[in-house]
């Protein structure tokens, strides 16, 4: 299940960046250390600037880890602009 996961990520991030790259951006791609020369770099720095990725609180953005499954949910979560419903106690 973890590497449907994974492709389904890819996939999606591919389609994501091919349809985002015919839009300009702009930024500090010194904001973290490790997206430099990386080969997904302009994919990367299209999602920050779109708000979809925030990055880790070190800095850092750790392009060749694994995505967990929280971190799949919070990035379509942000890509179609939708929000958790809390549970109302009855």
């Amino acid at each position: 299940m973890h590497n449907c996961v994974k492709r389904g990520f890819i996939s999606f991030a591919v389609v994501l960046s091919l349809i985002c790259s015919i839009f300009s951006v702009n930024i500090n791609a010194e904001t973290f250390s490790d997206i430099n020369n990386h080969w997904a770099f302009e994919s990367i720095v299209n999602f920050i600037s779109k708000g979809y990725v925030k990055g880790y609180e070190d800095g850092s953005f750790r392009p060749d880890n694994n995505i967990s499954r929280a971190e799949f949910a919070t990035l379509v979560n942000n890509v179609f602009h939708t929000k958790l419903l809390k549970k109302s106690s009855a």
